[in-house]
């Protein structure tokens, strides 16, 4: 058994290594390859200094965001292992790294991994799988109803139909599995199964509303920052447009799959096909799209990449 240990062990760092190394080489990529820089430029010099209170707001949501998403990862794990905050906090940081390059993110769990007791890190993957479906439920909850409206007022209803019953199908598969997980984690009985499901065995219905409220929470923060980034690059939206709009537009970029470093296209793609029907600015909405992937992605990329840098080092004087 300490050798099997020890080998899962090395498969995990080794794991952790690629997702690390791809990370950063796919983020340089990634900003060498961008051919907007000079949309950008323009778009500052043509801006007041009024204007840039706005990015300074959106800047002031990342801890914001990043914090949310500690909470609820604390709330996570609670089962498994108590975690300090500024431990989850970290943990997170490193996901949004270790995910960068992999498809929808699925690589989140190995950064995070890192902050966990060896023993714990395989419960973890059924504890990534809650953290991404209450994610993706407080994505549909609001985005399903507000997408039939915005469809709607479209007139493409009818020809949006057989999207809006996937997503519908969905949200129903997404909280059928919810309840459904804890009740399957305590009637298996194999101890080599139970291992990736011990954390989830004490998880109730309440912990998964708690989860859910912490991924809205969060799902409010990051809509408003993309609402604020807007602002920024001089598109005006009413309330009743930006809470219609915003919420349709990530429901469309969530479930187009993606790796990260390919989202600043997609968003903004998105981001010009629904909020362009209330607004003309079409090149300050693409800028908005992209301007918040650099400020939500590839800021804590470099954060996350430089805390497991760090710890790697730690890890290798440890051994």
């Amino acid at each position: 058994m300490p050798g099997s240990s020890q080998d899962n062990n090395k498969f995990f760092r080794l794991i952790s290594a690629i997702l690390f190394a791809g990370s950063v080489v796919y983020l340089v990529y990634e900003i060498i390859r961008f051919d907007q820089y000079d949309d950008l430029v323009a778009a500052f010099k043509n801006m007041g200094w009024p204007n840039f209170s706005w990015l300074l707001a959106v800047l002031i949501l990342l801890p914001v965001n990043l914090l949310t998403e500690a909470l609820k990862w604390r709330q996570v794990s609670r089962y498994l292992e108590k975690q300090q905050l500024s431990n989850a906090f970290k943990a997170v940081l490193a996901g949004i790294s270790s995910g960068f390059v992999t498809p929808n993110r699925l690589g989140d769990i190995v950064g995070r991994m890192h902050f966990l007791q060896p023993e714990n890190r395989k419960s973890a993957v059924s504890l990534a799988a809650v953290n991404s479906l209450t994610q993706n439920l407080a994505i549909l909850l609001p985005g399903i109803p507000l997408a039939i409206l915005f469809f709607m007022q479209k007139q493409s209803a009818v020809q949006s139909g057989t999207y809006i019953l996937f997503l519908i199908a969905i949200l129903l598969l997404f909280l059928f599995t919810l309840i459904v997980l804890p009740v399957i984690a305590r009637r298996i009985k194999s101890e080599q199964i139970q291992t990736y499901f011990s954390g989830l065995t004490n998880y109730t219905f309440k912990d998964m509303v708690v989860i859910t409220g912490w991924s809205l929470l969060r799902f409010s923060v990051f809509s408003f920052q993309f609402f604020l980034m807007l602002r920024f690059f001089g598109v005006e939206l009413s309330l009743m447009q930006a809470v219609t709009s915003i919420p349709v537009m990530y429901l469309l970029v969530t479930f187009t799959p993606s790796f990260a470093l390919s989202e600043a296209l997609i968003r903004g793609s998105w981001a010009v096909f629904v909020i362009g029907t209330f607004a003309d600015n079409l090149p300050g909405i693409l800028m908005a799209g992209v301007g918040l992937w650099f400020v939500n992605v590839v800021v804590p990329v470099v954060i996350g990449a430089g805390i497991t840098l760090k710890l790697r080092v730690a890890n290798k004087v440890d051994d």
